[in-house]
C-alpha cells in the first residue's frame, strides 16, 4: 500500500512540473497580447501537458501498437517540449537585460524567433 501511494506522489508531482512547464510556455507566448491568444492554444497546451504521464501509465500496463504509437508521440513532445522551455527562459533572460539596459525590444518577436529555433532544433534532432 505505501507503494503506491509513493507512486501515486511521484505521479503526481511529475504531472505538477510538466503542467507548470505548458503554463509557462503559454505565458510566454502571450505576454504582450493576452486579449489575442487562440483558445486551441490553451486546449492544446492543456492535453498535451497531460499526454507523458497518460501515455507512460498505459504504456506500464498494455504493450500494443496504439499505445506505442501514442507514447512515442508523447515522447516526442517532450523533446520538443525542453526545446521550447530553454528558448522560452532564453527569451525572459533577454528581456530582463534588456529592461535594466533600457532597451527597448520586440519581446512577442524575440519569443517567435527562438521558438522558431527550438522547433528546427527538435525536428533536426528527430
Amino acid at each position: 500500500m505505501r507503494r503506491r501511494r509513493v507512486f501515486a506522489s511521484f505521479i503526481a508531482v511529475v504531472q505538477l512540473i510538466l503542467l507548470l512547464a505548458h503554463y509557462f510556455l503559454y505565458q510566454t507566448w502571450t505576454f504582450r497580447y493576452p486579449s489575442q491568444h487562440p483558445g486551441w492554444l490553451q486546449a492544446s497546451l492543456g492535453v498535451l501537458s497531460v499526454s507523458f504521464v497518460g501515455a507512460s501509465l498505459l504504456a506500464f500496463s498494455y504493450t500494443s501498437g496504439p499505445v506505442r504509437a501514442v507514447y512515442k508521440a508523447a515522447a516526442v513532445w517532450m523533446g520538443f517540449l525542453s526545446f521550447l522551455f530553454i528558448a522560452a527562459l532564453a527569451s525572459w533572460v533577454a528581456f530582463a537585460f534588456a529592461s535594466l539596459a533600457g532597451i527597448g525590444i520586440n519581446f512577442h518577436l524575440l519569443v517567435q524567433v527562438l521558438f522558431t529555433i527550438a522547433i528546427a532544433l527538435g525536428l533536426y534532432g528527430m
